[in-house]
């Protein structure tokens, strides 16, 4: 039987078995589980974006983030490490001096302190090189020089160049920032005495160009395939025939039956007229005949005169509402649309009393291509266009002036591709600027003294106009200088037979102040293109 005092140790032990368990129940293998640190930390850059265009010294502005902790960020450039920092934030100098241009990329690593990582890449592409010019072998040629220029919209010269046949340039300015510049071409032609410059406006860092060709004939066909002998019967007494080639013409008359001409295309045809009872002895009817052979011994048919019988359509534009008091147009037509070798001569006329009157043949021609330049007092149309004659003038607006060597004003219109001015100096010197259309506003580089060795600008009167262009081959102006990068002969482009623009030109005229100005011309408002 057990006493008063022994049921009080059982008790005790109760409770002291009683608070283990408590104990046991709240001890730390039931508090929450620590997991460890598996966010990713983040990085990003200001002054880079990707595919950017970037050049000289650029600062990248760093800024690193993590939940906890950022241990490093490391900048690779080209998957070498250029820079490691424990810092959050920080700035970093990328000077592109140091590599080649084209395409790079740079690479930010970020690890946190728990070594998780981060990388975030971008893509760039330096461009140290304002221009990169390959020059022909075969230019500028015995005899002549070439120089290239490069200036900002204030006239500051950024670089100069000089150079021969098959040269390499690749044209740098370190101190040089922006994004776009001007090139002046200068050639040469000492032979000749004759200087040409040719500035283009907004040149963008980084293109390629082609110097113009200096000795190329503009329009001039290769050599003919061969000559033609050919014999005529049935010609009208006391009556001149015109035979024409693709490449040359002759008479024939009934007591000069024979003739030979050289053609562009072995199977080339021959295109006669001939006049009748027409009182200004323009010509009014025509044949085209069938292919002719060239070689002596070709045996060719002899060609029956009687056959120029269908008539000359007949052409009038009245010049009388836009002033034109002179010019010409010419006319060409084609056997094949487009092949601008295989031409013949159908129309040559001038403006007489306000009207330019022409002949054509009809539909014998699958084509035809029109070049009228025609003249009002201070002012001129250049329409050359694939069809027939187009005598309307490009609708623009055109208020210039030049002051020293600045140019301001507009040159406004709808249709406006380019822009041209033009100063002639003496010694003949020509300067031409293109530019695109709208507010006109920039500064002709002072030439360096490398130049102005073979250069003079000094003019007893300088001669100068400006021009809005609309062309029927490219849209607008970067398309124009896309034109130029491409092409093996530059910005004479509308010197090729078969060209396609409409021009409108102004004459620049001293004020009192001695500035140019346009010389004002009111299109009659009736006469505007609606």
């Amino acid at each position: 039987m057990f006493s008063k005092n022994a049921r009080f140790s059982w008790g005790r032990a109760l409770a002291v078995y009683s608070y283990i368990i408590f104990l046991t129940a709240c001890s730390d293998d039931d508090a929450p589980e620590t997991r460890p640190d598996a966010e990713q930390p983040t990085v990003s850059v200001t002054g880079l974006s990707n595919d950017a265009r970037v050049w000289n010294t650029i600062t990248l502005t760093i800024e690193a983030g993590d939940n906890e902790s950022v241990k490093q960020v490391e900048i690779q450039v080209d998957n070498a490490t250029v820079l490691t920092s424990m810092d959050q934030s920080f700035t970093y100098e990328l000077d592109t001096k140091d590599l080649a241009d084209g395409r790079h990329t740079l690479t930010l690593l970020v690890t946190d302190g728990a070594d998780n990582t981060k990388t975030q890449p971008y893509t760039f592409f330096v461009q140290n090189t304002l221009v990169s010019i390959d020059v022909p072998e075969d230019f500028p040629g015995a005899g002549k020089k070439g120089f290239v220029l490069l200036s900002d919209d204030a006239g500051q010269v950024l670089a100069s160049r000089t150079y021969q046949n098959g040269d390499t340039l690749r044209i740098r300015n370190a101190a040089f920032n922006g994004g776009e510049f001007y090139l002046t071409e200068v050639y040469i032609d000492e032979g000749d005495n004759y200087q040409e410059l040719r500035t283009y406006t907004h040149i963008q860092r980084g293109d390629t160009w082609a110097p113009r060709r200096g000795d190329i004939q503009f329009g001039v066909t290769p050599p003919p395939a061969g000559t033609a002998y050919l014999n005529f019967t049935n010609a009208l007494p006391d009556v001149t025939y015109v035979v024409t080639s693709d490449v040359e013409a002759t008479f024939v008359q009934s007591d000069l039956p024979t003739a030979s001409l050289d053609l562009q295309r072995e199977d080339g045809k021959l295109y006669i007229t001939r006049s009748e009872n027409d009182p200004d002895e323009y010509m009014t009817h025509y044949l085209l005949t069938a292919p002719v052979a060239i070689g002596e011994n070709a045996g060719n048919d002899a060609i029956d005169l009687g056959q120029v019988s269908n008539a000359l359509t007949i052409g009038n534009k009245d010049l009388s509402m836009h002033g034109f008091h002179e010019g010409n147009l010419h006319i060409t037509g084609h056997v094949t649309a487009g092949d601008y070798l295989n031409k013949y001569g159908v129309s040559d006329s001038y403006v007489e009393d306000d009207h330019i009157r022409y002949r054509y043949p009809g539909e014998a021609f699958a084509a035809y291509y029109s070049r009228a330049d025609l003249y009002g007092d201070g002012y001129s149309i250049h329409n050359y266009v694939n069809g027939l004659p187009d005598v309307e003038p490009l609708d623009c607006a055109i208020d210039v002036h030049l002051h020293n060597n600045t140019f301001t004003g507009t040159i406004t219109g709808d249709d406006i591709d380019f822009t041209e001015f033009r100063i002639g100096y003496d010694n003949h010197t020509e300067w031409y600027i293109f530019s695109p259309g709208g507010t006109i506003d920039f500064t002709l580089p002072d030439l360096p003294d490398d130049i102005l060795a073979f250069v003079s600008l000094e003019s007893t009167g300088r001669v100068s106009s400006a021009a809005a262009i609309h062309s029927f081959d490219f849209d607008g102006y970067d398309a124009f200088l896309e034109y130029i990068q491409s092409s093996d002969y530059g910005s004479h482009f509308a010197e090729n037979f078969g060209a396609a623009y409409k021009r409108y030109d102004v004459a620049l005229n001293p004020d009192a102040t001695g500035r140019l100005r346009q010389r004002k011309y009111i299109q009659p408002e009736d006469t505007k293109r609606k």
